[in-house]
């Protein structure tokens, strides 16, 4: 995975670029799969005035039904930015409200 953090005029953007070179193995390729479902899931559960915890707690629920439990703890599981690369990391803790306008990592 090459990921690359850019700024422009104090605004952060985010690109990740996945790739495997051989035979992509088909756990490899399911837990993939996996992964941007949950990532959609999170997506859609980001509303306007809505917790933004609800977006990581409906993750962490995706991740044990699929039989990766605990899976999210290994890493972070997004965020807001603008002006930081994480403005707010979110965990199954954060009351914060998502705004209007507001971009997700």
């Amino acid at each position: 995975m090459a990921s690359v953090n850019a700024r422009y005029k104090g605004l952060i953007a985010i690109i990740k670029c996945m790739v495997y070179f051989g035979d992509l193995p088909e756990s490899l390729k399911k837990q993939y799969r996996d992964n941007v479902e949950i990532e959609c899931i999170m997506i859609f559960k980001t509303k306007i005035g809505e917790e933004m915890r609800v977006r990581v707690l409906s993750a962490i629920e995706e991740y044990e039904k699929r039989g990766y439990k605990d899976e999210w703890k290994l890493h972070h599981q997004e965020g807001s930015l603008g002006y930081y690369p994480r403005e707010i990391r979110v965990t199954p803790s954060t009351t914060v409200g998502v705004l209007k306008n507001q971009a997700f990592c």
